[in-house]
């Protein structure tokens, strides 16, 4: 508080309680009072407008308030130092637990507006199980069949370069071409003549026929056994990319499906620029990429 100085008026004439001289020069120490403000009768107050801020404005707000938190003072006039921080713990707790509501709030429809969430490791696995489910069995690939609880009913299968197998009892089938669900509801069908409700599996244990061949003008021409299916370009990459006199816009890609002999067109310049990129097909065994 203010401290004011007036001469005279003491109460104890003075002096203090034990005899000694209260002033100094002739003036003394006391309390000054805050003036009282008089409020005019004629003129209500104004309330003033009130504005809507938005949500972050007023957390804001509420952090610089937390920052700014007066000490606690008492009855005696004593600052209270203890109160003090338990009020500035709990504001700044306060905040906190706010904080992270917010964000809990407003973090995923950031991301929903951004574009969706990144894929997670148990998406990806799925996306790879799905494509791993729709290879198609090729020729030289090993098969494991097996049938529950039945001993005899389990072998691993060579495919013959013709894409046929061989199952007891369900006889000679042909398996290149098809996905391994298309072979097990096959056999499953073909046993069920001889016993009810056989529980068929079948897995692909090694994948060979999943071969491609590059020929003409690249590095290291041949043929490469996919683990994956690949497009034209990474088929390119395989053989080594081309040579310097190779023609890039003449690419041909050709496939034998149902009898047919199919050819498809790949200009390498334009995939290299980002445009027709609907060419760069994904290549199936069997396929040859064909550089002139």
């Amino acid at each position: 508080m203010g401290l004011g100085l007036r001469r005279g008026d003491e109460p104890n004439g003075g002096c203090d309680e034990t005899g000694g001289s209260a002033t100094t020069n002739g003036w003394e120490r006391r309390r000054s009072r805050p003036a009282i403000p008089q409020m005019s009768v004629d003129r209500p107050p104004v309330a003033l407008p009130l504005r809507h801020k938005p949500v972050h404005a007023n957390v804001f707000a509420l952090c610089r308030g937390a920052q700014g938190v007066r000490p606690h003072i008492g009855d005696s006039g004593q600052v209270n130092a203890s109160k003090s921080a338990r009020g500035l713990k709990v504001i700044r707790l306060t905040n906190w637990v706010f904080g992270i509501a917010l964000c809990a709030v407003v973090l995923p429809s950031l991301a929903q507006q951004a574009g969706g969430t990144a894929p997670t490791p148990a998406s990806l696995a799925a996306e790879t199980k799905a494509l791993m489910s729709d290879y198609q069995i090729g020729p030289e690939d090993v098969l494991e069949i097996s049938v529950w609880k039945e001993e005899g009913l389990k072998k691993e299968v060579l495919v013959r370069p013709d894409g046929g197998i061989a199952f007891p009892l369900a006889g000679d089938m042909q398996a290149a071409g098809k996905t391994a669900r298309q072979l097990q509801q096959e056999i499953t069908q073909r046993l069920e003549k001889f016993m009810s409700d056989p529980v068929v599996s079948v897995s692909v244990l090694k994948i060979v026929g999943n071969k491609i061949y590059v020929i003409g003008r690249v590095n290291k021409p041949g043929e490469f056994v996919a683990g994956r299916y690949v497009d034209v370009l990474q088929g390119l990459s395989m053989a080594g990319g081309l040579t310097p006199f190779a023609a890039e816009n003449d690419i041909k890609v050709l496939r034998r499906e149902n009898g047919k002999d199919l050819v498809f067109l790949f200009r390498y310049s334009d995939v290299k620029k980002g445009e027709n990129l609907e060419q760069n097909i994904t290549l199936k065994g069997g396929d040859v990429v064909v550089v002139p």
